[in-house]
């Protein structure tokens, strides 16, 4: 199966290993990204919130799949910030789901 024009992601986060990666390769496999990052994209915010910019930035870019490249990851202290890992990581992914399926695009 060819396509005639590239596979377009929005991709959440930047400067981390998955979004440095997928950087470095997109343009070798005729992919076009586009990257959202903080503080353009507070992943700590409301859930509201981010499913609002993170829809609108997809939308706006034609994104055929979100791929989610953002995480809360300092586990050494995870225990002293619970709220804040819980956001990062429980309830910032459900609102980027939901926009992925405003959109009917898959999310990675």
């Amino acid at each position: 199966m060819s396509r005639n024009s590239p596979l377009r992601l929005f991709v959440i986060g930047t400067g981390g290993q998955v979004s440095t990666a997928l950087d470095e390769r997109a343009s070798h496999h005729d992919v076009e990204i586009t990257a959202l990052g903080f503080p353009a994209l507070d992943l700590s915010a409301p859930a509201e919130a981010i499913e609002r910019v993170v829809l609108e930035a997809a939308r706006a870019s034609n994104a055929q799949a979100i791929v989610n490249s953002a995480a809360y990851t300092a586990v050494d202290r995870a225990e002293d910030e619970p709220e804040l890992a819980m956001a990062i990581n429980g309830a910032a992914p459900g609102a980027i789901a939901r926009a992925a399926a405003a959109l009917k695009i898959p999310v990675v």
